[in-house]
């Protein structure tokens, strides 16, 4: 058998963008109003909509 080796860019390149994503969600929230307040919640959007789009996948 095979042994696939993935190196820990390909490994960790989605949490930590989901990561990054949601801390700049978190701090354009408490930082701005007005349309800053429509990019937070686009930005912490994004993450549930990944968890949602591979949950179903996954489940199904």
């Amino acid at each position: 058998m095979e042994r696939t080796h993935k190196g820990p860019f390909k490994l960790w390149y989605m949490p930590v963008l989901l990561a990054f994503v949601s801390l700049a969600g978190l701090v354009m929230a408490i930082l701005g109003t007005g349309i800053w307040h429509l990019m937070s919640w686009t930005a912490l959007s994004y993450p549930l909509y990944i968890m949602l789009k591979f949950g179903r996948k996954f489940f199904t």
